[in-house]
């Protein structure tokens, strides 16, 4: 999670949780911490998930192999292009469907958002809607 998401929701994180990650063109840094133990609300289920904090980060939450083990996710694909991916809740045994969306632009920078994507923004540490 892109550390301006991080801040407008509220999340704190333990700053003594650093790791070593490696983007994409090779380069490594090191992460701000771990937020331990987030709400994240995907359709009707909740999954409880341990997120790294990134400091300028080019996306605002990227979900990874952790992510689709924990739930289980199962991605279809149709003619047309378009996708829905299957998440599994292993606290309540439920289960959703739910479209993707193509990629946009990250709505945050940094630490500062941008001030119109703050209007009807979800309760900290939850999710209202999905980009994935």
């Amino acid at each position: 999670m892109s550390e301006g998401v991080a801040h407008s929701l509220g999340i704190d994180y333990d700053h003594r949780m650093r790791i070593p990650m490696q983007s994409a063109n090779g380069q490594v840094s090191y992460t701000l911490g771990l937020a331990r133990n987030i709400p994240v609300r995907f359709g009707s289920i909740v999954v409880y998930l341990q997120i790294h904090i990134i400091p300028s980060a080019p996306y605002d939450v990227l979900l990874g192999r952790p992510f689709d083990v924990l739930t289980s996710s199962s991605v279809q694909t149709n003619s047309d292009g378009s996708q829905t991916i299957t998440l599994y809740d292993p606290n309540s045994d439920l289960e959703t469907t739910i479209p993707t969306l193509p990629r946009i632009d990250p709505e945050f920078s940094r630490a500062s958002p941008t001030p119109s994507r703050l209007q009807n923004r979800p309760t900290p540490g939850f999710q209202a809607g999905s980009r994935i």
